[in-house]
């Protein structure tokens, strides 16, 4: 319900129309639902338990409108957030067709889990969509909130069943050469796994996601695919290495070095740790600005977190990243 409150509370200069998707809930949401009082521009549409993409291209059939943007249940909208992506999409070039909001935490006290991926969505989701996005580029317009025109999402066919969707969308829509931006003014807050089970689960799913796209999506091929975002894209392939060196030669390398054998990481490496603090300020910064400009503030973080966050937090995931592009490579059954 918090969801929704926060669309009738923005602050938006048009008319809003609600589609509600209930996938086969069984914690009494729809009972819920059904009980609330919806004006005629609110649709509530039950469905069997058939996954997300189906859910979001049953929804697809009923918006008239031009623009669609999609919200996760579980996401708390800003005053101003559609309003702030909206101009975003609309003040683009004709080529932009869709636009990533910007997602921070909303469950940060939680727990130490939820703290550390407070820092995460801090300073590197929001540092990595701030740079792809001045690109037109953006990889990823995640499902949690993003806004899109709503014939090019159908001349794509919509969501594809699997466990990145909103990753086989965007880089379909890439692939076709079109632009996709982020917003970062458009502030959401999530939930996100209080628990390490939970975030590792979370973790391989994104990790499946994106080898996902790759199977999907032709980006090799794509004549189509602007030169940036082919370049960035590139990268990703590289995603499965960096997390074996995490979880194999980073920590033979400070057991080497430990015993004062520089064989694989010697001390200079540890500027590679200065120019990370340094990223990170430099990121700090702006997203500061961003949050003063639409008079947003995140609660309080830890600094102990933070310090856990850039010595460990790397290392713990790249186990389970491993592990989730491995499963999606030789095709293990999918978890949602």
């Amino acid at each position: 319900m918090q969801t929704l409150n926060s669309i009738k509370r923005q602050k938006y200069n048009g008319n809003i129309h609600v589609i509600i998707i209930d996938d086969g809930s069984i914690d009494g949401s729809l009972e819920l639902l059904k009980s609330m009082c919806f004006d005629s521009r609110t649709m509530l549409l039950e469905r069997c338990h058939n996954g997300k993409s189906f859910a979001l291209n049953e929804a697809l059939k009923c918006v008239r409108t031009d623009y669609v943007i999609t919200i996760d249940s579980d996401t708390f909208l800003h005053s101003s957030a559609i309003q702030s992506i909206m101009n975003k999409l609309l003040n683009s070039n004709e080529n932009t067709v869709a636009t990533a909001g910007c997602l921070f935490v909303q469950n940060a006290k939680k727990s130490f889990v939820t703290k550390l991926q407070q820092w995460d969505y801090t300073l590197g989701i929001f540092g990595v969509k701030l740079y792809q996005g001045n690109y037109g580029s953006t990889l990823v317009a995640q499902g949690a909130f993003s806004a899109y025109k709503t014939n090019f999402v159908r001349q794509c066919g919509g969501w594809q069943n699997c466990v990145g969707e909103d990753i086989v969308l965007t880089w379909d829509l890439l692939s076709r050469g079109y632009s996709i931006n982020f917003a970062k003014d458009a502030i959401a807050f999530t939930n996100v796994p209080e628990t390490l089970k939970g975030l590792f689960k979370q973790r391989k799913r994104w990790a499946r996601g994106m080898i996902e796209a790759f199977k999907k999506v032709k980006v090799i091929t794509s004549k189509k695919l602007k030169f940036k975002s082919r370049f960035l894209m590139s990268f990703n392939v590289f995603f499965p290495f960096v997390d074996l060196a995490l979880l194999i030669f980073v920590p033979l390398g400070v057991i080497f070095l430990a015993f004062n054998n520089p064989l694989l990481i010697g001390w200079l490496t540890l500027f590679v740790l200065l120019f990370g603090m340094l990223l990170c300020l430099v990121i700090e910064i702006r997203r500061g600005k961003v949050l003063k400009k639409v008079e947003c503030k995140l609660e309080k973080r830890s600094i102990l977190s933070f310090v856990f966050y850039i010595l460990f937090y790397a290392f713990i995931l790249a186990p389970w990243c491993l592990i989730g592009y491995i499963k999606e490579l030789v095709n293990v059954k999918k978890e949602w």
